[in-house]
């Protein structure tokens, strides 16, 4: 079953313009970018980008990212040769992403989300129980819901992030479960 929240889309994006950036992913190409759309300089300085599916994570640099430009984050073969500036930061010759999709999850120094990029995946299922789940993925769970703007989410300890898990997605998730059956 899928949770489908419109007010949920509003609120994630809204955290979004708490940073003013906006993240684009491509997973043939293996470059994340990180979009400064205000005019103001961001430091990104403590983030940690991270790909979901494989739960690769990258710390950021001590990096300024200048108002309307934008920091790119390579990765596989040769995508050293490509930074050769501090907005071009190479992570590693491995390929990251998983071409037949994946989520790119960026935290801030805090650990709160800042955006999550999503691509070549399949609308979200909301598994009834956090036994099993990665912390990352409860995290993405959590972010996708906008649920991160209502309240402060945990740090990834993965106890704390069941916790929060079960008590602010499991009944959203039955609620929707309740509703769907009794259009049936």
């Amino acid at each position: 079953f899928r949770v489908f929240d419109e007010s949920a889309i509003d609120v994630a994006m809204a955290s979004v313009h708490m940073y003013h950036v906006i993240g684009s992913l491509d997973l043939l190409e293996e470059i994340f970018k990180i979009h400064n759309i205000s005019d103001q300089s961001i430091c990104v300085a403590g983030w940690t980008l991270i790909s979901v599916t494989g739960d690769q994570r990258l710390s950021l640099p001590n990096v300024e990212i200048p108002p309307k430009q934008c920091l790119t984050v390579w990765s596989g073969k040769d995508s050293h040769l490509h930074c050769t500036t501090p907005l071009n930061v190479h992570w590693t010759n491995r390929y990251v992403w998983n071409n037949g999709g994946d989520s790119a999850l960026v935290l801030d120094a805090a650990g709160q989300s800042v955006l999550l990029v999503e691509m070549g995946l399949p609308d979200p299922t909301y598994p009834p129980t956090a036994e099993g789940i990665s912390s990352t993925e409860l995290l993405c769970h959590i972010v996708r819901l906008g649920l991160t703007e209502k309240m402060p989410v945990p740090n990834l300890d993965d106890e704390a992030l069941k916790l929060f898990y079960h008590q602010h997605v499991v009944p959203l998730v039955r609620s929707a479960t309740n509703s769907e059956s009794t259009v049936s």
